[in-house]
């Protein structure tokens, strides 16, 4: 048996016939990959399209359309159950025997469902406490010693999801009902498309959705299915994280004026919502046409402005007193806060002099507050008189500013990476979203970030904050159709890897090094192994390019069965993809941080056989050894997973998420091999066996198999 059919020589990573350069270099990446050279070519021109575009938020979302052959932008403000008009609708549901699904402006009842698009994010929990708890670790809690009941919208929604329905499933529902808004309302504008929009042979739609970016990749793809669930086409589905959309919008709107943006101008876009903060920072590649590149990984937290809502709350209870605010209707509550969240929040801005003469005449901020008698506490500064609280300034002020020190501690920790990254200052900041519209925050920030030279970083908003991200989308989903691609790098030359993506190897067995209940005997050579060690594709952290993956060169190692069916079955090969954000990263697989992503399954049964190398086990009996290259791409809001055999994709690769679904439903073929890959390994760890004639090579490999069973 010659050792070097079972354990290859290290092979490096290529792309497109071309060699790649080492991963640590600059260019690491910028090799096109054989997989998407396939796909280049002359572009078509693209039919005309309506582009919608949705900005899912947590308390609010926002829709936008434009038509392709005009180039004109519409926000929808006229929501159903509205008595004027607004850019955005609540984003809540009720399930009514009576009136089937409400949604947006939904009376206050104790059906109510809130926050539910934070749920797609934990798909896999046992129980609704169990949910919730994690949630409150996460930090969405706000803070310990917090008070407040304003988490019971989160509550209910967790504890009265109807029965059978799943996080997914209130999000399909929601975006079935905006979809359908929306739609409704382009037939309304546009009378002649009312038999056509949509339907087979008439005016195409095609939709663009936004996801925040700190969520992980399950919680994306879950948000892709929960809009093909909704109706959605989902062939003209196109993602975009959500600081990406804003990005697209300031930047584009800047270069509109000439010499606003210059080539190695460095921006932070800070996306302030209701329940995140997610920011990137961009670097400009070039002007005609636009491209930037991510300068590091993104960041981002639970710490959007439903956190001030908690915190005012808080305060209201310290103020009037716990058995006061006990006595208050759940009405008079959600009453309250709605007042504080669309009038006080945004509007709030207290006087920026230090002069103590001004905190004398100091008339406080009026609230609402119902349900609560009459009270005038001069020590304490309050005052409730008829429905309304007055508010001194200064404790107005300490419930916003903690929110805004995590906020800028996010900002400047950004904007320091982004100068490590460049070597040059960060030339702006970038404020949208729905908070993004708070003068307050925006005069805070601009006054407490500095570059490290200690230079204030100039802050940017548009017009309208808070149709930033949908303006985007928008825009992105119009360049993207019109160039006939279907992915979701729009105006990103490269991006970061948020987390290390990888597969679980064997590798040859080191006494001191690895456990001995790893070690187990290769049938197929006899040499002692070790599993479940982590072999990372991708590292967080690594630049990633446009149509180019990461590449990896593989041997499945399958036994030949006489039987045709059983052969063909074992062909069929799973392979568990894991993701982990810990630096370094971990190097056994059962790590705690070390989590399941997906199983990828690949098809190698419409093979020739002339393309598999025949060789003969230790127990004397034959099997194929498959040489492979695996392929991983990087996109805004997804994954993309290639495997080939002779430059060719073989079958059509499929992504089966590890979901709560997909635990229920366990494997689909108990036959089916999982994860019987060897892995040529380029990433300087290796692992050598002196062969017959001298030659070190490479051995790592992953079988999981029963051996009796051969």
């Amino acid at each position: 048996m010659k050792k070097s059919a079972v354990m290859p020589k290290k092979n490096k990573r290529r792309g497109g016939g071309n060699k790649q350069p080492a991963k640590n270099s600059n260019n690491a990446g910028n090799t096109q990959t054989s997989a998407s050279t396939a796909s280049s070519g002359a572009k078509r021109a693209q039919p005309d399209a309506f582009i919608i575009a949705i900005d899912f938020g947590t308390t609010y979302s926002g829709i936008a359309w434009n038509y392709t052959s005009s180039g004109n932008t519409q926000i929808l403000r006229d929501w159903p159950n509205q008595s004027s008009s607004s850019n955005k609708v609540p984003t809540t549901l009720r399930y009514s025997e009576k009136k089937g699904i409400q949604w947006g402006h939904v009376r206050p009842s104790p059906e109510r469902l809130e926050w539910f698009k934070l749920l797609l994010n934990e798909p896999n929990y046992r129980t609704p406490d169990e949910l919730l708890q994690r949630l409150k670790t996460k930090g969405l809690h706000g803070y310990p010693e917090s008070a407040s009941t304003h988490l019971a919208a989160l509550e209910t929604t967790i504890k009265t999801i109807p029965p059978g329905k799943k996080p997914v499933d209130l999000a399909a529902d929601y975006l079935r009902e905006l979809y359908k808004w929306a739609k409704l309302k382009l037939e309304e504008s546009y009378p002649s498309l009312q038999e056509d929009l949509g339907r087979e042979g008439g005016v195409v739609v095609k939709c663009c959705l936004t996801v925040p970016a700190i969520w992980d990749d399950k919680a994306k793809e879950l948000t892709r299915q929960a809009a093909i669930q909704a109706g959605i086409d989902g062939n003209g589905v196109y993602m975009i994280s959500e600081p990406e959309a804003a990005a697209v919008h300031c930047l584009t709107a800047l270069e509109a004026v000439k010499g606003n943006l210059k080539v190695d101008n460095v921006y932070v876009i800070v996306d302030c919502g209701g329940g995140t903060v997610d920011l990137i920072a961009y670097q400009v590649c070039s002007i005609d046409p636009l491209q930037v590149m991510e300068c590091n990984v993104g960041s981002g937290e639970l710490c959007g402005s439903t956190l001030i809502n908690r915190r005012f709350e808080d305060l209201v209870i310290r103020l009037i007193g716990q058995q006061a605010y006990d006595k208050m209707e759940d009405d008079d509550r959600i009453e309250m806060r709605d007042y504080f969240d669309k009038e006080t929040k945004p509007k709030f801005f207290p006087s920026q002099g230090n002069d103590d003469e001004d905190d004398e005449e100091d008339e406080g901020v009026i609230c609402s507050l119902p349900g609560v008698p009459d009270m005038d506490d001069p020590k304490l500064g309050i005052r409730v008189r008829r429905t309304k609280i007055t508010i001194p300034t200064k404790d107005m002020e300490g419930v916003f500013e903690p929110v805004f020190v995590t906020i800028t501690t996010l900002v400047q920790e950004q904007v320091t990476a982004a100068q490590k990254a460049t070597g040059r200052n960060v030339d702006a900041v970038m404020l949208v979203g729905g908070f993004g519209s708070s003068n307050y925050l925006a005069k805070w920030l601009e006054k407490n970030v500095r570059n490290k030279d200690d230079t204030p970083v100039r802050l940017i908003r548009p017009l309208d904050p808070s149709t930033a991200i949908v303006d985007g989308a928008v825009q992105h989903g119009v360049d993207q159709h019109k160039a006939g691609n279907t992915s979701s790098w729009g105006i990103v030359k490269s991006r970061k890897a948020r987390y290390h993506y990888g597969i679980s190897v064997s590798v040859l067995f080191r006494p001191v090094v690895h456990p001995i209940r790893k070690r187990y005997i290769d049938p197929f050579t006899g040499y002692p192994m070790c599993r479940g060690r982590m072999h990372w594709a991708i590292k967080k952290g690594e630049n990633m390019h446009q149509g180019v993956g990461i590449e990896g060169k593989f041997h499945c190692s399958v036994p030949i069965i006489d039987s045709t069916e059983l052969q063909k079955a074992c062909l069929i090969a799973d392979q568990i993809i894991y993701a982990s954000a810990d630096e370094p990263a971990p190097e056994d697989v059962e790590h705690p941080n070390v989590h399941k992503l997906l199983t990828y399954v690949s098809d190698f049964s419409t093979v020739p056989t002339r393309h598999f190398e025949r060789d003969w086990a230790i127990t004397g009996r034959p099997y194929w050894n498959i040489p492979a290259t695996f392929s991983i791409k990087l996109e805004s809001a997804d994954l993309v997973f290639t495997t080939l055999v002779a430059k060719q994709v073989i079958g059509e690769g499929k992504k089966l998420y590890h979901h709560e679904e997909l635990a229920e439903k366990g494997p689909q073929m108990p036959i089916r091999r999982r994860g019987w890959f060897g892995l040529n390994n380029d990433d300087g760890d290796d692992h050598e066996l002196e062969d017959d004639d001298g030659d070190n090579e490479e051995n790592t490999y992953e079988h999981e198999y029963d051996p009796d069973g051969w």
